[in-house]
């Protein structure tokens, strides 16, 4: 059996913001273990067991991880999921890195995701808008397009059919992330009269105090805290419309649940998420709260059951399984 080194920077270990990166690295591993690949996973209390290594995946390309792939390529061939959740276009981008680039010894995470990048010996994004970004913001060629691998949510489909929904909109998530788009959200939803429920991780920095006020301030918004999976499931039977309004969305894995869950979602326009979702959801503009309450009304008001059977085909998991040991194989065998 083959097996993969899955390495992230250290501060996953920390913050709980980093949850997404988590999520994706153990989306993968299971699409791999599905196809008969081992994952190992790097710790820092233990030297990896590199005769029975076969190469190296590396999840997030910022300042953490550019010495860490520097020392991998030692050892292995090294591949990198980048995770470029950047909102700014391909073109601010570009400029912004070209700058950095041509300043002696500023480095940013920018310009380090470009160091890793053009580093390793082959690049996997999860979808065509990272790929323009990589290609046009990062001035990398190539990189292989592999989905984010989707599980489906372990629920019955009787237990599913049986929900029972009440007239309210839910977003789960990180609700400090100024990314998530929460304010906007909770205008939206005020303006509206619609009861809105919110759950997920806050901090204390100046976004999610701006946050908590809109909270505490809302008629019709209700904070649940960090919740566990079964009562994440609850939340998401019992409530009509899933809502996601990121300024700038990757995958959007919350929403994928949802939908599993016979939720109406609703996703930003901006980000990777056509790729995933493809007609089974209403996109909206993040930054028009106009566009946002029409979409929720709409959503309100539609009583048909999302069509969703090719979203979730498209993301089995041997299906992601056997592309991602593609790319490894032809990695280990200096194809690309």
């Amino acid at each position: 059996m083959s097996t993969v080194l899955f390495c992230g920077p250290q501060y996953l270990n920390l913050n709980e913001k980093a949850g997404g990166v988590f999520k994706e690295m153990e989306l993968r591993a299971e699409a791999l273990n599905s196809v008969g690949w081992n994952v190992q996973y790097l710790r820092q209390d233990q030297t990896p067991d590199w005769d029975n290594i076969s190469l190296v995946h590396v999840f997030m390309a910022n300042e953490s991880t550019y010495g860490l792939v520097k020392l991998l390529k030692e050892k292995k061939k090294v591949v990198v999921s980048p995770i470029i959740d950047r909102t700014e276009k391909e073109s601010h981008l570009r400029i912004l890195i070209n700058i950095m680039s041509k300043i002696p010894k500023m480095h940013s995470n920018l310009t380090r995701a470009k160091d890793i990048c053009n580093l390793s010996d082959e690049v996997v994004i999860r979808s065509s808008e990272e790929k323009r970004k990589l290609n046009i913001a990062f001035g990398v060629n190539g990189g292989v397009v592999v989905k984010l691998p989707y599980k489906r949510v372990d629920l019955t489909e009787e237990e599913i059919t049986l929900k029972v929904t009440k007239r309210q909109v839910c977003f789960l998530g990180d609700l400090g992330n100024e990314r998530k788009n929460v304010h906007r959200l909770i205008q939206a939803c005020d303006e509206l009269g619609v009861n809105l429920v919110l759950a997920g991780v806050i901090g204390n920095d100046q976004y999610s105090k701006k946050v908590k006020t809109l909270i505490s301030q809302s008629e019709t918004t209700q904070y649940l805290g960090k919740i566990t999976e079964s009562e994440k499931y609850k939340l998401l039977l019992e409530s009509e419309v899933f809502c996601l309004p990121s300024l700038m969305e990757g995958v959007g894995i919350a929403a994928l649940e949802a939908l599993d869950l016979h939720c109406k979602v609703i996703i930003s326009k901006n980000g990777g998420v056509r790729d995933y979702f493809l007609d089974a959801v209403q996109y909206v503009n993040p930054n028009s709260l106009d566009d946002m309450k029409t979409k929720i009304s709409a959503a309100l008001n539609n009583k048909e059951k999302p069509e969703c059977g090719d979203v979730f085909d498209a993301l089995n998991l041997n299906k992601i399984g056997l592309e991602t040991i593609n790319v490894y194989k032809k990695v280990l065998c200096n194809e690309i």
